[in-house]
């Protein structure tokens, strides 16, 4: 009886005790980005490149007819779209595009560790969209202006169009490497593939389809990507 005590007593001992998984047998088994996931990450890089190459087609073509019809307003198009896109595909690209990788990674692990608080964000954004709404938008509509930028050297002079100009580049080049790494690093811990290879192939597509396409192929892709996050 003793015998039959001691025996399972050692057993769940050996059974209870902590295994002791290396960093690197962790990662590997929370990798598992199967045939259906590849297909729809190829298909999503697929669709911004064909986006582009449309709208470029389509603008080529209307370059093409305005030139022959004496209309140069190639500024106006490639930035604003003609000013004849649709409210909803507009709208939806907005709202993707405020939603980079860090809202997507930071904001779930900021609420995770310090509560809901960060929830008065949005009492922010929605205080400051309907600020805009009735003051700026009105103005910058009615000057048919292609940027702010516009605006300032307009309102005030070309100085603060080029100090605005500036400062926007400087925090964008901050910006822009951490809205990179963030996809590039979740993609990396799901599938393996380096952080240095991935990031290039991401840039390029982007530079592609914007260089071609215009603000119509930024907007349909935004479009798309939000689609892709909420379903």
């Amino acid at each position: 009886m003793s015998s039959n005590t001691e025996e399972n007593s050692i057993l769940f001992s050996q059974t209870s005790s902590p295994s002791t998984i290396d960093v690197d047998t962790l990662s590997k088994s929370m990798r598992h980005f199967g045939v259906a996931d590849y297909a729809v990450f190829i298909l999503m890089l697929v669709f911004s490149s064909l986006v582009g190459l449309y709208f470029g087609y389509q603008d080529h073509k209307m370059k093409k007819q305005n030139k022959r019809n004496g209309i140069e307003d190639d500024a106006a198009n490639y930035l604003v779209g003609g000013r004849n896109m649709q409210v909803l595909p507009v709208a939806l690209s907005l709202t993707a595009s405020f939603v980079s990788g860090i809202t997507l990674l930071g904001t779930s692990t900021e609420i995770y560790l310090y509560g809901s608080q960060y929830c008065f964000f949005l009492i922010a954004i929605v205080l400051t969209g309907f600020i805009i709404h009735s003051t700026i938008i009105p103005v910058l509509h009615e000057l048919e202006i292609t940027s702010t930028y516009q605006y300032l050297e307009a309102r005030f002079n070309r100085e603060l169009r080029l100090f605005g100009s500036i400062s926007f580049c400087f925090m964008t080049i901050l910006w822009l490497p951490i809205v990179i790494y963030m996809p590039a690093l979740a993609f990396n811990q799901t599938t393996g593939i380096d952080i240095h290879v991935i990031t290039p192939f991401q840039c390029f597509i982007c530079i592609v389809y914007t260089s071609l396409g215009g603000i119509k192929a930024v907007v349909w892709d935004l479009w798309k990507n939000n689609f892709f996050k909420n379903f």
